[in-house]
């Protein structure tokens, strides 16, 4: 029997290679879900029909946001770059009338050179 040699390297520490989760979600929208719940429920008055609001964003929301983490445990930054990319690698629009992902006038910088060479950069 051979001996067993270890492996070379350093190890990698487990929180280096998975995400940050809250209950099974991601960080920023969990909290973001958690406060957005307790201003629906406390944040007009202790009425039946806010706590019941409150009541439901709590039932649903963790549920939904547990299906993207585990789908894509970084779902959200990759909406947020996803988010910036739209404005520059459009080919269909004009130069003029570029817009951003979320539909806002205020378009993004537009880029110096296009995305795609031209004939004359290819050359």
């Amino acid at each position: 029997m051979a001996a067993i040699e270890p492996p070379l390297g350093a190890p990698i520490h487990r929180s280096l290679a998975e995400p940050i989760l809250l209950a099974g979600m991601e960080r920023k929208p969990a909290l973001t879900l958690f406060i957005a719940a307790a201003v629906v429920a406390l944040g007009a008055g202790l009425h039946w029909y806010t706590l019941v609001c409150g009541a439901v964003l709590l039932t649903l929301g963790p549920y939904a946001l547990g299906k993207l983490a585990a789908y894509d445990p970084q779902l959200e930054q990759v909406l947020w770059r996803y988010s910036s990319y739209a404005a520059v690698y459009d080919p269909e629009a004009p130069v003029g009338s570029r817009k951003s992902f979320f539909g806002s006038s205020r378009a993004f910088p537009t880029p110096k050179r296009s995305a795609v060479p031209s004939t004359k950069e290819v050359a």
